[in-house]
């Protein structure tokens, strides 16, 4: 009987020690959005800032040619409806399926 509880208390203390562990390490995801709204000479500047201004992303970067922005976040500090209602505000509007690439 012993044993089993000293098993069982291994077992909790080693999966505690994974969720505790898991929410200690950011997970960086990178998504490529097609975006609408590219008229202006300076989008990939507006788009990179508009979200850049978002807590979580680290990285964004914008292509006129393709209509697409890439972005870079920690998905513990925020999402991708996040990211998309961020956009819009600012006059872009994310269209299509989101292309994650991590």
């Amino acid at each position: 009987m012993n044993c089993r509880r000293i098993f069982a208390f291994g077992v909790l203390s080693g999966l505690l020690f994974l969720g505790v562990h898991t929410e200690l390490v950011a997970a960086e995801r990178i998504v490529e959005l097609r975006v609408l709204g590219c008229g202006c000479p300076d989008y990939e500047q507006q788009v990179a800032l508009s979200a850049s201004e978002i807590d979580g992303v680290t990285k964004a970067d914008a292509n006129v040619m393709k209509s697409t922005a890439t972005i870079t976040f920690d998905d513990t500090k925020t999402n991708l409806d996040t990211i998309k209602n961020m956009l819009l505000r600012d006059g872009y509007v994310v269209v299509g399926q989101p292309q994650w690439i991590k």
